[in-house]
């Protein structure tokens, strides 16, 4: 058996549990072998508190351990990105777990408090696979729209989501932000008192936070914004698609 590295990824969602294997173009490379699960694995009595994403990268013979393990470094990295961004699905960062070159075993352990399952399939795998070996999307994008999804503070990860459709949107100010929502259908149906003027859902909210009038419900907006969320990724991403088409 070739040797391989592994690597793992968590995730505030719950995923369906499953296991995979995907053959890549790239001649180093044999296989990926790839496993979803939800931890805690070990407490019958507990239910799981996060998901867990594992990929086995195991390399053609006669590749060093210092070449192997700086492609799959990068391999990793880059596939968590993408598997992220087509499920949809939250997950922190790439970790080292072990390695057939050399005897060592690193692993982290998280627990948060969070639980919508994901359903996996093969077919999934497979687009993330061609996704990524195309490399047509914007890998920064990818990494940013990733980090916010596996942020469980509502607010937090709805400011994200805005920054980064601020930015990848082309143009100046919060205008953009809205014209570009109503393109999508939405509407500018909420007044901001502060600056006077019309705004669609997501701005408004994000100038709840941004530009307060000292008479915000925090919790109103906070659950607001996490009504909102699956909304406002879904535009993120379909600014980021059309980025990365241009």
């Amino acid at each position: 058996m070739d040797n391989y590295i592994m690597y793992s990824a968590k995730s505030v969602s719950l995923l369906q549990e499953g296991e995979f294997s995907i053959v890549p173009s790239a001649t180093e490379i044999s296989v990926m072998k790839v496993k979803t699960l939800n931890e805690p694995i070990s407490d019958p009595k507990n239910a799981p508190k996060n998901g867990k994403v594992i990929i086995s990268v195991y390399f053609s013979k006669g590749i060093s351990f210092e070449s192997a393990k700086k492609m799959g470094d990068k391999l990793a990295d880059q596939f968590f990105n993408h598997f992220s961004y087509t499920k949809d699905i939250g997950l922190g960062r790439s970790e080292y777990i072990r390695s057939s070159f050399v005897e060592s075993e690193i692993i982290s352990r998280m627990e948060v408090n969070y639980s919508i399952m994901s359903a996996i399939e093969s077919s999934d795998i497979e687009n993330v696979l061609e996704c990524l070996e195309n490399n047509n999307l914007n890998l920064n994008y990818m990494k940013l729209y990733r980090t916010a999804l596996n942020n469980t503070d509502p607010i937090a990860k709805f400011m994200i989501l805005y920054s980064i459709l601020e930015f990848i949107l082309p143009g100046r100010g919060q205008y953009k932000v809205c014209n570009f929502a109503v393109r999508k259908g939405y509407k500018k149906e909420h007044h901001n008192k502060v600056l006077s003027r019309r705004e669609c859902i997501f701005t408004w909210l994000r100038n709840k936070i941004g530009h307060t009038d000292g008479d915000v419900d925090f919790e109103q907006v906070k659950a607001l914004m996490s009504q909102n969320n699956l909304r406002l990724a879904e535009l993120t991403k379909s600014a980021i698609d059309k980025t990365s088409k241009l």
